[in-house]
This record gives structure tokens, C-alpha cells and sequence, in this order.
């Protein structure tokens, strides 16, 4: 990824965050005041592992992936590794707060946490089908 391709996604991690913060954390104090859990440690930590957990991984896929000469890999690696873990994240979110997570106002705590996981995803779908592109052009080329 080129500078102005990490700028742009800065911007956008950044204008998510904007966007569907206030929800996110509206919902999880409503959760947590009104089921008054008693693991409320373990949910915040839940909540953090589900939403910066997929960003943080993929910075550091974006910054290992210039080193290997399989670039392809990582980003086909970390499309269910992210997923695994806003998952797994959520889980922990919802085991903490004492909730199901099957309710409307639960589900709003991890907004946030969707809309990065999103972004990742596209993210690295994306740089998965140019890698593909120039793996494909390279070949035809016959270099």
C-alpha cells in the first residue's frame, strides 16, 4: 500500500469511527447499566478485541505483506483470521455483559466493531484481486 493508499484508509478508519461511535457506545453503557454485569472487565475487553482487533491486524498484514514476496497469502490469510476474531471478540463482549446477544439494543454495541470489520475486509479483498491482477499480468507477459 502507497502513502496516499494509507491515508485513505486512515481517513476512512477515522470517519467510521466518527460515524458509528456515539451508537456503539450508547448501546454498550445501556447494556451494561441495565444488566449491571458483573464481568464488566471481561466485556470491555470482549468489546475492544471485536473492534480494533480486525484494524490492528491489518496494519500489521499491510506492513508485513511489502516484505514477502507471496503478498497474496497474507491478505488470503487474514480475510478469516479478521472474522475469527471480531467474532470470538463479540462473543467475550456478550459473555461479559451477561446478554445473549440476540436482542436489538446488544447488537447495536458492536456497530462499531461491524463497520471496521467491513472496512478490512474490503480492504483486503481488494489488494487480494490486484495481487491476483498483477500475478496474472506478470504470467501472460511471459517475465
Amino acid at each position: 500500500m502507497n502513502r496516499i493508499g494509507a491515508i485513505l484508509y486512515g481517513v476512512a478508519i477515522g470517519g467510521i469511527a466518527l460515524l458509528f461511535a456515539r451508537g456503539s457506545f450508547v448501546s454498550g453503557i445501556w447494556l451494561f447499566e441495565k444488566h449491571a454485569a458483573r464481568d464488566a472487565a471481561l466485556g470491555v475487553t470482549g468489546w475492544l478485541i471485536a473492534t480494533f482487533g480486525p484494524v490492528t491486524l491489518s496494519v500489521g498484514v499491510l506492513l508485513v505483506a511489502r516484505r514477502l514476496k507471496a503478498r497474496w497469502l497474507a491478505h488470503l490469510i487474514f480475510l478469516p483470521a479478521a472474522i475469527v476474531i471480531c467474532r470470538e471478540g463479540g462473543y467475550l463482549f456478550f459473555y461479559g455483559a451477561g446478554v445473549s446477544g440476540e436482542g436489538s439494543p446488544e447488537d447495536f454495541a458492536l456497530l462499531l466493531a461491524a463497520m471496521f470489520l467491513l472496512l478490512t475486509l474490503v480492504v483486503h479483498t481488494a489488494a487480494l484481486v490486484a495481487e491476483g491482477y498483477k500475478k496474472v499480468a506478470h504470467v501472460a507477459n511471459g517475465s
